[in-house]
């Protein structure tokens, strides 16, 4: 409570001290609403024309300020150009004649990426005859954790995962099927143990013949 109380003085984040794992659980369990352990990502709103010279008087305080107030991502954006785009979606000719005139791309595929790895996100894909997935877990779970988040049953009866990177069937497979990347030898078997990865593509194999455990 000492070193927390004098990182308030300070004016610093909790979370940008070297805490130990005891440490850690003991912040969470006496301060869970404790917004400065939180990753901060700051949106930083123009102007469509500033966006498009990527210039604006303020960029450099705000930078300074956060920089001064425990440091962070800075992502520049304009709602406003963001909104014209969006308008534009259904038209490809149209919309890639005003990304092309004003020279900017969209900032939200930076925001989510961005947002995931503050967060400690990664996500896979599961997919099948009818529809392709995706689903979001910690970085650094385990096979069965990931079996647990489409549902629990899936999490109490994991027998195996089969597996293949998003970029092995990008870069192999010429149609939906996965015909191609088992003939490469890189669709795999993996069990308990196995580390998902981010963008993997999964088929969990389960089992469930007894009712859970009441708790």
């Amino acid at each position: 409570s000492k070193k927390v109380g004098g990182l308030w003085g300070a004016r610093k984040p909790v979370r940008d001290h070297d805490w130990n794992a005891e440490q850690v659980t003991m912040i969470r369990e006496k301060l869970p609403a404790l917004l400065t352990t939180k990753p901060v990502v700051y949106l930083v709103n123009m102007s469509a024309a500033d966006y498009a010279r990527k210039k604006n008087k303020w960029l450099a305080r705000v930078r300074k300020w956060v920089d001064e107030h425990g440091g962070g991502t800075m992502i520049p954006f304009s709602i406003e150009w963001e909104q014209k785009a969006w308008a534009l979606r259904d038209d490809e000719a149209k919309l890639a004649e005003y990304v092309g005139e004003s020279g900017c791309k969209s900032a939200l595929p930076k925001m989510v990426v961005t947002g995931y790895k503050e967060l400690n996100l990664i996500y896979f894909f599961t997919a099948g005859e009818k529809e392709v997935r995706c689903w979001t877990m910690y970085n650094g779970g385990l096979a069965p954790q990931a079996a647990g988040v489409i549902h629990s049953d899936f999490e109490r009866g994991f027998i195996k995962a089969e597996v293949v990177a998003f970029d092995d069937f990008k870069a192999i497979s010429t149609s939906a099927s996965m015909a191609e990347v088992k003939a490469a030898g890189k669709y795999r078997q993996e069990g308990k143990a196995y580390v998902v990865k981010d963008g993997d593509i999964i088929h969990f194999m389960f089992n469930v013949t007894a009712p859970a455990k009441k708790k």
